[in-house]
């Protein structure tokens, strides 16, 4: 699901994602690619993503990443 806000004058998007089970690394970056795709529709360099990963081995935290041009910044919980 992508949310898109405008605030201050200013456009934010948010991508929400939820993964789980085999194949969740594969799944994460088709939809960071698809996100991108989504961003550069709107000429944006950053948005954001909110990722539930349900898995036991899992790296909690924000992180900042950069795809193609795009600037992501990425939570997950």
């Amino acid at each position: 699901m992508i949310l898109d806000m405008d605030m201050l004058f200013r456009k934010f998007v948010l991508h929400f994602q939820g993964v789980c089970g085999d194949g969740v690394q594969k799944y994460h970056e088709d939809g960071k690619a698809q996100f991108c795709e989504y961003l550069g529709r709107f000429q944006l360099d950053k948005g954001y993503i909110l990722v539930f990963l349900f898995n036991k081995e899992r790296m909690v935290g924000v992180q900042e990443k950069r795809v193609g041009e795009k600037l992501l910044m990425e939570a997950v919980v």
